[in-house]
């Protein structure tokens, strides 16, 4: 008898790619966030609850949009590393 065991088969499925949802959430959080504030900086206003959300919805929206695309374009980095390699 082996003194290792081999490891069980794995039963969780691989991470989804990000759907259009995302994408889309995304989007409304940058747009409706940023009009928002972008009207209460126009007209003067102070910035109440109601603009600080809206803040806070613009920078959500763009730092999730931000890190999709670093990661997308760290994954596209590292597969023209790999092709690369692979035509050497």
């Amino acid at each position: 008898m082996h003194p290792y065991r081999t490891p069980p088969e794995s039963s969780v499925a691989p991470e989804p790619r990000a759907g259009h949802e995302e994408l889309v959430l995304e989007w409304l959080l940058i747009g409706i966030g940023g009009l928002r504030v972008a009207l209460a900086i126009a007209a003067g206003q102070r910035f109440d609850p109601e603009v600080t959300i809206a803040l806070g919805m613009f920078l959500t929206g763009s730092v999730w949009s931000v890190r999709r695309l670093a990661i997308r374009g760290a994954i596209a980095r590292h597969r023209r590393r790999a092709r690369r390699a692979r035509s050497r």
